[in-house]
């Protein structure tokens, strides 16, 4: 027998008579009452999404159940006059402009779960529970408010709906760690295959830009030229010394991450005047550095750019590579401001971390490292027995990368390195206050809560990527 949390959405029976009846009798009414004829749009709206789902329709429906339960709606509707009279009332105004608010809030809500992947889903659990409870709330209040008599009681709605939220997220938490453990299979499959499968580029297909600009060229060196794939696909042309172990091992970690959209676009090695390229996607604003450089980052943006930022994070974990440099000159950004994780030269897989291979990284980045990766770098208490590179020492660096970007400068900057070696591992951090808009209190004590969280001394009492892409998540 199938139970609740086995119920197809596709097998729920379509209200579409119902609520068809519903629209044509109020259509034939709301001439002359526009306030009327707002709601009744945006109930048909949000009927249309969700006959539309694609996802998650069985939560959706719950939603659907109550709109459809507002029986007094047409009651008023028959009786015009009456209803009339009401909208004459100031407070009745305020009261039903509040309900039109509600239901477009319903309205982006329905149409947001309706196009979640599961994975997006089970990653958000918590927040969509949180929300669809919040918004019936308010969506009571608004019938009590307006004398809505509603077909069926509150009390018994809510557990109709716990019932259904339980049961949905239940089940698409199985289905997702069953499908996600198939994905993350298969792309480590991908990760141990030989360099071989690296894709070579003909060079005839790499053409100069039609109009070429002095950004063209970037680089300390100017090593990375701007050229044109395929006649329209812009694109970076890397030159590296093929002599470079670890550029070869970069580049057996870069064949495989095509999986992830918030990560740059490898798309393969090529040669320009005799020099081998590594060929990516052109960002057209370079790296997040140049940017806030350049101009102010809204704050709002700054919520965007470090959520999706954190989604990268959260695909290599699953994959099984640290990236190992997180900072924002590692983060180049495309003409529409989407961020996209990049510089994969120190980058390490988890099972090649564990036998705790040398990361001899220049000194001149030690102003986003883990006090721990300090100690094992650049200290004489340094040594073997310490402990790899973990996901924490990720963490630690994000949080530094969040603070650079919340101040729009490199961290410690007035410090020498040997200096902020000093400090970090004493277990002192830069200075964490107003560095947000007054005005925007939310941003504030979400960023100044996520940093420290983020660099705590010790690791273990780090925030771990899950609770940190939860938190971001409420923030865009």
């Amino acid at each position: 027998m199938t139970t609740k949390a086995e119920i197809d959405p596709e097998t729920i029976p379509s209200t579409k008579p119902e609520l068809g009846e519903f629209i044509e009798e109020a259509a034939n009414i709301t001439n002359n009452v526009p306030m009327l004829g707002v709601v009744i749009s945006l109930i048909n709206e949000i009927f249309k999404i969700y006959e539309n789902a694609k996802f998650n329709k069985r939560m959706s429906m719950s939603i659907i159940n109550r709109i459809l339960s507002v029986e007094t709606t047409i009651k008023f509707l028959k009786s015009q006059t009456k209803y009339s009279e009401n909208l004459q009332d100031l407070q009745h105004q305020e009261s039903f402009v509040k309900f039109q608010a509600t239901l477009r809030k319903i309205k982006m809500f329905v149409e947001k779960v309706t196009q979640l992947r599961k994975f997006e889903t089970f990653l958000c659990a918590t927040n969509i529970k949180k929300e669809f409870i919040e918004l019936m709330k308010e969506y009571e209040t608004c019938m009590t408010d307006l004398n809505f008599t509603m077909i069926i009681v509150f009390n018994e709605q809510r557990r109709i709906d716990n019932d259904i939220l339980t049961d949905t997220l239940v089940k698409m938490i199985k289905d997702t760690k069953t499908s996600l453990y198939q994905e993350i299979s298969h792309i480590k499959k991908k990760l141990e295959s030989t360099k071989d499968s690296i894709r070579q580029i003909d060079p005839i297909l790499l053409k100069e830009p039609s109009l070429s600009r002095r950004s063209d060229r970037r680089g300390k060196l100017e090593q990375i030229i701007k050229m044109v794939y395929k006649d329209f696909i812009e694109i970076a042309c890397k030159s590296f010394d093929t002599g470079d172990q670890r550029f070869r091992h970069e580049l057996l970690i870069l064949g495989k991450l095509d999986e992830c959209q918030c990560i740059v676009k490898f798309y393969g090695l090529s040669e320009i005047d005799g020099k081998e390229v590594m060929i990516f996607e052109w960002t057209e604003m370079g790296n997040l550095k140049e940017v806030y450089d350049k101009k102010y980052i809204s704050w709002n943006l700054t919520a965007r750019i470090v959520f999706q930022i954190c989604k990268a994070i959260m695909f290599l974990d699953s994959v099984g590579i640290f990236h190992n440099d997180i900072r924002c000159e590692n983060i180049m950004m495309s003409r529409f401001m989407v961020p996209k994780l990049a510089n994969f030269y120190f980058a390490v897989q988890h099972n090649d971390n564990e036998k705790s291979i040398a990361i001899n990284q220049p000194i001149n980045v030690v102003n986003w490292m883990a006090p721990e990766k300090i100690c094992k770098l650049f200290t004489e208490s340094g040594n073997s027995n310490q402990g790899p590179y973990s996901q924490k020492c990720e963490i630690f660096s994000f949080g530094m990368l969040i603070w650079e970007l919340a101040y729009q400068k490199i961290p410690y900057s007035n410090m020498k390195s040997n200096d902020i070696i000093i400090h970090v591992t004493k277990g002192s951090r830069e200075i964490c206050d107003n560095f947000l808009d007054p005005d925007n209190k939310v941003l504030y004590e979400s960023f100044l809560n996520i940093i420290q969280l983020a660099w705590r001394e010790v690791p273990e009492e780090r925030i771990n990527i899950n609770a940190l892409f939860s938190k971001l998540s409420e923030l865009v």
